[in-house]
């Protein structure tokens, strides 16, 4: 199953480390296996892990060789393997069988635009550290879920809203938002 959960904050404010241990512990039943949190300033990703492709390599957050690229995943890319080919005959070698790593490698080699390129069930955070700039993506379908805070400053996103309001955001009804 596994969980993400993070933040970025546009004025580099830093979310409290207890905060983020928090949303992990929240998201504790989604990924009993392996947890990690990569933190720069104002930005932070975490992975709750539930070990099923590449049990030992595939240990999240992902960090590009240079350290400017973090990737955390909840799912499963379907067409991984192919991908893995993809990637392997241009040249880019992996340390891993991980799908994680494909994620990585083919943004590295693409940008955001490798997200077509994906067959899956996902929900995924990248983090440029060169763009400054943080993605959140989620599959076609919208199978696997994010969640997603955004007062303007700070965008927080979990896979569920428990996660969110670890970091103790006020609970409230948007309005505007319900008809």
């Amino acid at each position: 199953m596994c969980g993400i959960f993070g933040y970025f904050d546009r004025s580099g404010n830093s979310l409290p480390r207890a905060d983020l241990e928090r949303m992990g512990v929240i998201l504790r039943h989604r990924g009993p296996d392996d947890d990690g949190i990569f933190s720069t300033r104002g930005v932070a990703l975490g992975n709750r892990r539930l070990a099923i492709i590449d049990p030992e390599s595939g240990i999240q957050p992902m960090l590009s060789d240079d350290g400017r690229i973090a990737v955390v995943q909840n799912g499963e890319i379907y067409n991984y393997v192919e991908l893995q080919a993809f990637l392997v005959e241009r040249g880019i070698r992996l340390k891993t069988n991980s799908d994680t790593e494909i994620i990585l490698r083919l943004y590295e080699f693409e940008g955001i635009e490798c997200l077509h390129r994906l067959n899956g069930m996902f929900a995924i955070a990248i983090y440029d550290d060169d763009e400054k700039q943080l993605f959140l993506a989620r599959d076609r379908l919208g199978v696997k879920p994010l969640f997603i805070h955004d007062d303007g400053t700070r965008l927080i996103f979990a896979s569920e809203i428990k996660g969110l309001l670890a970091t103790g955001i006020r609970r409230e009804l948007n309005r505007e938002a319900v008809p």
